[in-house]
């Protein structure tokens, strides 16, 4: 039995590297996979152009025809799982058997206490897959975390800005549910996925997570890659959350600043009812300390107790413009929004069910456009 390795290639190594050095080849895929045949599978994740070249082209959601090297090989479709993510800045990542391979940009995001939200699990896009929950912690009065533990020996990758798709048959007589979560820590290793839910009355999935018990299963399915995140793309990221919508900036934010080569500037917009409503304060302060040149938070409460010394109400226009680039800056820009729907369809207009919908509301009263605005 082969043991579990990680092998690192680089494209354009520097002169201290001792490893690797070129593409994933048809030579790299016979040393470290399995043959056809057996049984393994083989995952690949990374730009378009690679995936194409491995793993042939995927069909919009759906997984395509097999083809590039691992058609060459003769691995069949069955033995294949393959994902366009948004990992230039972190390269793309295989899965094979029990082997990991990848190919990574010339740095390792392991310099700093905050890692990108990378995880083991057998889930795919095609299927859900039942996950067990192992732990509740109480996280404050209406928001609680929930640990669910990962397939034994799952081997596999959840890109940054990527959601879980999750489904219970909650619905009238019976029927499915489903809603996008973004977990906010994988316990690397450990085989364990985090998610972190605010229960809504009138949240019929987030009830739902709330009353599993440990024990109890949930399905999964995923990862479903939403914003491509490539570094340094955008001069300035504003990023609007409301409540249970910080989720994937703080995923986004704990990825884009463990990089020693980022220049993008991010400010966080984040709106509560209260202040014991505020999710991941603690690490978001402490995110904003230790790179206070790339990240401010700013906090609202629509309720502040007294005592508040931060700001009060809603994200208005005004603040709108005294945090985000104008936008005239055209396409080095980005203001991203992740919240209760009222809360996007005000700034934003409302999404289209999985896709964006139209541009609407007080962003585009302010003059910005469809592709400078992204709606979690």
């Amino acid at each position: 039995m082969r043991s579990p390795a990680v092998v690192y290639l680089l494209d354009k190594p520097g002169k201290d590297w001792s490893g690797p050095s070129g593409f994933i080849n048809a030579e790299v895929v016979k040393k470290y996979a399995a043959p056809p045949g057996s049984k393994s599978v083989i995952m690949v994740c990374g730009p378009p152009p690679q995936v194409a070249a491995i793993a042939g082209k995927k069909a919009g959601m759906k997984q395509g025809e097999i083809g590039g090297v691992l058609k060459e090989l003769g691995y069949k479709e069955e033995q294949v799982r393959f994902q366009v993510g948004p990992f230039s800045s972190a390269g793309a990542h295989w899965s094979l058997s029990r082997t990991l391979l990848g190919k990574v940009a010339t740095r390792i995001l392991e310099k700093t206490a905050f890692k990108s939200t990378l995880t083991v699990s057998t889930m795919n896009t095609d299927s859900f897959t039942p996950l067990t929950l192992t732990k509740v912690a109480p996280y404050n009065d209406n928001s609680s975390t929930f640990t669910f533990a990962l397939p034994k020996g799952a081997s596999s990758l959840l890109p940054v800005a990527s959601a879980l798709l999750v489904a219970a048959p909650i619905g009238a007589d019976g029927a499915p549910v489903m809603r996008p979560y973004t977990p906010i820590d994988t316990k690397d290793g450990t085989g364990e996925l985090v998610l972190l839910v605010k229960r809504y009355e009138t949240g019929v999935m987030s009830k739902h997570i709330h009353e599993l018990k440990v024990g109890h299963n949930l399905q999964f399915k995923g990862p479903f890659p939403k914003l491509p995140y490539n570094e340094n793309e955008f001069e300035k990221i504003l990023l609007i959350g409301g409540g249970s919508g910080i989720t994937p900036f703080y995923q986004i934010l704990t990825h884009a600043l463990a990089s020693d080569t980022l220049k993008t500037k991010f400010t966080l917009l984040y709106g509560n009812i209260t202040e014991s409503d505020i999710l991941l304060r603690a690490e978001l302060d402490a995110l904003a300390a230790q790179f206070p040149q790339n990240l401010k938070v700013v906090y609202l409460l629509d309720k502040p107790a007294q005592g508040w010394t931060g700001l009060t109400g809603f994200v208005t226009a005004d603040l709108i413009k005294k945090h985000a680039a104008s936008p005239a800056v055209g396409s080095k820009t980005k203001i991203c929004v992740c919240g209760p729907p009222g809360m996007v369809e005000a700034l934003s207009g409302p999404k289209d069910g999985m896709k964006q919908g139209a541009l609407g509301g007080v962003l585009k009263e302010l003059g910005y456009t469809e592709d400078q605005v992204f709606k979690f």
